[in-house]
């Protein structure tokens, strides 16, 4: 003890390796050894975690050690484990019941530490185990404190999310934000402004955040915290639905009547994207109702086009003229009409439009119906109009007339943070009870996170049903990251979310009506030429039948893809049609068609303003700045969900290259250039495609190649991801010799030596010679789904299962044991290929041999009847000796899979999992519905019939073994 005491090393060793505590055992001291050897195993404990050795620390977990044991500065392994980030460490730790806010002696948390050294990925999994945001050192000091004063804003900006408290300052007044500016922090000081920081909260000595910045040189943020309003900042908060920072620049001064280039307000942008409670507040605010853009129209205009008939109401309540034409004689009801919105134009109607008004082409709003309803709703409302002579256009007045004040809210209805509470509670029911009250859906909190988006956060889908029936719902709405809950639960991996939010927002975005054109096929949706402004000096690529240019859509920027001549008029309207077979969140978006009918057809598509892949990787291995980051995963994600709705859909790419990758700060990343995709054929047209990201097969002329392709080319991004070259770029032999090796299977494009592990796997994986031999898009997208969460991915073996087919087996032969690309048209998603018929259908890894086992016991797949004792088949339904109704299917799946679990203790390898015949997501043999697209699983029998086929197959493999 006294040496312990005075700091004797319990884990030193001597030359020959011997410990303490071992030579003590050895000599007979056992009470000595066993208090040696338990100081051992504890300073150990601390030192796997210190270093982030996870299978350390879960050996000396299972030996006994206090998972919540202290060093002498009272600080716990989890505490040591996340001050380095070492996540698979803390997320072991936290498995085994370490307790999430120990304090040590100075007051830290392990939160506290991840937040303070900027450990995104530490920060979101222990905020995920309860981490308190609140807790503060013995100083005061908060960890968003501390992660502003290092720079780290992505933390900030999680602490924020998570209800961190922007204004608390430590012991001696110090702030988030004065930290920030005093360290020179600008992205920092943004984020906390923007959440409503406050700067002018001083020290205990009088120090305020402007006068810290000031003095220690830090102009940038000196200027921020001077200039409150940007110019055509309240333009962008309208257009992004950022009600809380419009109401702070309206509270600061400043004009809603700003214009941005073209003519439009905020009002203009609110209205056309349906923020509805940003409307109310821009015209509480002054703003013109009436305000005339450069093409004539007005933000009535701007509803009725869009189909937002609580907007048009309210403007027209607010003393909308109802007859303003554009500058092509348009009036808002011509094109409610024309879009066939029908609430917007009762609307219209009942505040008294002209239904006899005649547009530049001589056409009045009944002449422009399309659909039989709208006609026979315009029919019914002629007689009130049909007797009124023809009017001219009304001119637009040049004052702006008297605003009525908008009404305040029942003193009733929900509050806002109400609403936040108890999304952020999950309290389904609550939330419902609330929004029948009339509580705000599109209510936010300080980081402009909304409802929907908190509901994304918290992967809660019952939750975001409910929001997304509300009426009145913004689920485009931007968070202060310009975020919209669909580029969230894409950022988190939600796919199911992903997958509901876009099909809830995307009929499509601009509301416009798809027609058709018999001579070219389905065209859609349409808007009229006039509508788009192209900017033919910002050309954003150029191809050899085309080119795509920057644009402004109805206010927005877009990028238009046009063609040269009218020759090549048909090969646009090809892409557009792929585009609108595949709706996808994951692929670029097609917002609207101009000119379809014509030789000049014009696609209005998402503006992507990061440029493409390849542009960004240049600029990574250059060193130069790039405006947003995107990991090799970020990008993998998005690529891997993006073919396999693709494939699902029965479409190859057929292009898939990092230049086909589009970048953006508000739209992320999506997959373009549909182009040369068409539905599934085995036999292409070699040539298409970009030769260095080209599959061997279809470098082979004539050969038949399938979605595997596809994957091919997946597989070659992920090498520009790592080494940020082009493909072959280390080479210095010629295209064509290239090619010819490529064909022949003797090169394909590598990867670095520092590659992360599962890249580089991947990587090979997608790019194996033979296409029978890459895993599908659904493959690889669950692989990564493991991967985003930090755990280790064992693939699943292989699915086989068809449909009404129990007896198959479902546990395929494949050299890597992921699902195999495949090659049966018919059945895109889910369809497998072994890699050779008859082959080994089990992994032999362990050390363990079956031999000294009879294979008839690995996992019995008879039961005994309860009556006369007689074994039965577990597929029996009555005994074959006594006739007696054995036992329930549930009952009998219960054991075998019991059985089951028991064997792969024992060294056998054998998956029990039911593949999902939609989706291809493997679940557990006793799940109800798919975890992944919630389709109805089979019943108990099914399973059972399932689960006996692998069983056999399994023992038949462990005979041969």
């Amino acid at each position: 003890e006294l040496l312990l005491n005075n700091g004797a090393d319990v884990v030193q060793t001597t030359n020959k390796g011997s410990t303490a505590h071992g030579i003590a055992r050895e000599k007979g001291h056992i009470a000595i050894a066993t208090h040696l050897e338990r100081l051992y195993n504890s300073q150990r404990f601390l030192n796997a975690a210190d270093a982030g050795e996870t299978d350390v620390v879960a050996q000396l977990i299972s030996a006994g050690v206090d998972v919540n044991m202290r060093n002498s500065n009272e600080q716990t392994p989890l505490l040591r484990a996340a001050w380095h980030g070492h996540d698979g460490t803390v997320s072991r730790l936290l498995a085994a019941g370490a307790t999430v806010d120990a304090i040590s002696n100075t007051g830290s948390t392990a939160f506290f530490m991840a937040a303070q050294d900027g450990h995104e990925s530490t920060v979101r999994i222990l905020l995920a185990a309860g981490a308190s945001v609140h807790i503060t050192k013995n100083d005061g000091t908060t960890a968003i404190s501390a992660a502003a004063q290092y720079g780290h804003t992505a933390v900030v900006r999680q602490l924020i999310a998570a209800g961190a408290n922007v204004n608390r300052a430590d012991n001696d007044g110090f702030t988030p934000l004065f930290v920030a500016a005093q360290n020179g922090h600008l992205a920092a000081v943004q984020a906390l402004l923007a959440a409503g920081a406050d700067a002018n909260l001083a020290t205990k000595k009088g120090a305020l955040p402007r006068g810290v910045a000031q003095k220690n040189g830090h102009t940038a943020i000196v200027d921020l915290l001077d200039n409150a309003i940007r110019p055509g900042q309240l333009l962008q908060a309208a257009s992004d639905g950022d009600l809380t920072l419009v109401a702070q620049l309206l509270k600061k001064g400043a004009s809603p009547n700003e214009t941005n280039k073209i003519g439009f307000t905020a009002l203009h942008l609110a209205a056309g994207r349906g923020h509805g409670t940003i409307v109310s507040h821009l015209v509480a605010g002054g703003a013109n109702v009436n305000a005339i853009a450069a093409n004539g129209q007005s933000p009535l205009h701007s509803a009725a086009a869009s189909g937002k008939a609580s907007i048009a109401q309210f403007l027209l309540e607010a003393h909308a003229t109802v007859d303003l034409h554009d500058k092509t004689g348009q009036t808002p009801l011509h094109l409610a009409v024309l879009r066939d919105h029908e609430f917007v134009v009762q609307a219209l109607l009942a505040a008294g439009a002209d239904l006899c008004r005649r547009n530049n082409d001589n056409q009045t709003p009944e002449m422009l119906a399309q659909s039989a309803t709208m006609r026979e709703l315009l029919v019914k409302c002629r007689p009130n109009n049909a007797e009124r002579p023809v009017q001219p256009p009304v001119e637009p007045q040049a004052e702006p007339p008297v605003v009525p004040s908008v009404p305040k809210a029942y003193s009733s209805a929900p509050t806002d943070l109400e609403m936040l509470q108890a999304v952020r509670n999950l309290q389904e029911v609550r939330v419902k009870k609330l929004l029948e009250k009339g509580g705000n859906p599109n209510a936010a909190d300080e980081v402009g996170d909304t409802l929907v988006h908190l509901a994304v956060r918290n992967n809660q889908r019952a939750l975001l049903d409910l929001l997304l029936r509300a009426r009145g719902i913004d689920a485009v709405k931007r968070n202060n990251d310009r975020d919209t809950p669909l580029t969230l639960a894409i950022k988190l991996g939600h796919r199911r979310l992903a997958q509901r939010l876009y099909a809830a927002v995307h009929e499509p975005t601009y509301d416009v009506r798809p027609i058709w054109i018999c001579e070219l096929g389905r065209i859609g949706p349409q808007v009229a030429p006039n509508e788009l402004v192209v900017d033919k000096s910002a050309t954003i690529g150029q191809g050899s039948f085309g080119a795509v240019y920057k644009g402004t859509f109805r206010g927005a920027p877009v990028a238009v893809k046009t063609v040269f001549d009218a020759n090549r008029a048909a090969a646009l309207v090809y892409e557009m049609e792929a585009m609108q077979l595949c709706n996808s969140p994951y692929v670029l978006e097609l917002i609207a068609v101009a000119g379809a009918h014509t030789d000049n057809p014009q696609l209005v598509l998402e503006y992507m303003d990061g440029g493409d892949l390849r542009q960004y990787l240049d600029k990574k291995s250059k060193g130069q700045p790039t405006s947003t980051t995107y990991s090799a995963l970020d990008v993998a994600w998005v690529l891997a969900n993006a073919l396999a709705d693709l494939h699902h859909n029965g479409l190859l790419h057929r292009d898939l290259k990092s230049l086909n990758v589009l970048l953006s700060s508000t739209n992320y990343i999506k997959l373009g250039d549909l182009g040369l995709t068409r539905e599934y054929a085995t036999q292409m047209t070699t040539g298409t495609g970009t030769p260095y990201w080209t599959a061997p097969e279809v470098l082979t002329s004539g050969e038949s190649y399938s979605y595997a392709a596809d994957i091919y080319s997946f597989g070659v991004i992920l090498t520009e991801l790592d080494t940020l070259q082009p493909p072959f770029a280390d080479l210095k032999i010629g295209m064509w010799a290239i090619l010819d090796q490529v064909r022949q299977g003797t090169l394909r494009p590598s990867v670095s030596a520092t590659c992360a592990p599962w890249l580089a796997q991947l990587a090979a994986d997608c790019m194996a010679y033979d296409p029978a031999l890459r895993p599908t898009a659904q493959a690889i997208v669950d692989m990564l789904q493991h991967q985003r969460h930090g755990k280790p991915w064992v693939p699943k073996v292989s699915k086989g299962v068809a449909a009404g087919s129990p007896s198959a087996s479902t546990v395929s032969t494949v050299a890597s044991t992921v699902s195999m690309a495949s090659t049966a048209p018919s059945t895109p998603m889910s369809s497998v290929q072994s890699a050779a018929t008859g082959s080994g259908t089990l992994s032999t890894g362990s050390s363990k041999s079956y031999s000294s086992w009879s294979t008839s016991t690995l996992v019995s797949t008879t039961m005994v009847c309860a009556l006369c004792k007689t074994s039965n088949s577990v597929l029996a339904v009555t005994c074959g000796n006594c006739g007696a109704a054995t036992a329930a299917d549930a009952t009998k799946l219960k054991a075998l899979l019991k059985r089951i679990a028991v064997a792969k203790k024992r060294g056998m390898d054998i998956d029990p999992s039911l593949p999902c015949v939609v989706c291809d997501t493997n679940n557990d043999m006793t799940a109800v519905v798919c975890e992944e697209c919630e389709d109805d699983l089979p019943d108990d029998g099914f399973k059972l019939k399932i689960l006996v086929a692998i069983v056999d197959r399994a023992t038949k493999a462990a005979e041969a073994v």
